[in-house]
């Protein structure tokens, strides 16, 4: 199957709306503003140039993925220090 650069753009759009979706359930502010900065990347793509000059896209990509999972990292502790 060969994408039109209207198929690509569409795809592109699909995965804005999804990252706009993980965003209204993120956990965190921050987490929040990287979801909706994502989707603006995905849209702004969609309706660039960029859109018509890559190959196909991964058909996953057009998918409904499942829910975002964040990891949490451990952050060393400070060494107590002695007076």
């Amino acid at each position: 199957m060969t994408d039109t650069p209207e198929d690509r753009a569409e795809a592109l759009r699909r995965e804005a709306a999804w990252c706009l979706e993980q965003a209204k359930a993120a956990s965190s502010s921050a987490r929040r503003g990287e979801l909706i900065a994502l989707a603006a990347r995905f849209h702004d793509l969609a309706n660039s140039v960029s859109a018509y000059s890559f190959g196909p896209l991964d058909n996953q990509a057009a998918e409904p993925r499942g829910p975002v999972v964040q990891q949490q990292q451990i952050q060393p502790k400070k060494p107590i220090e002695k007076a």
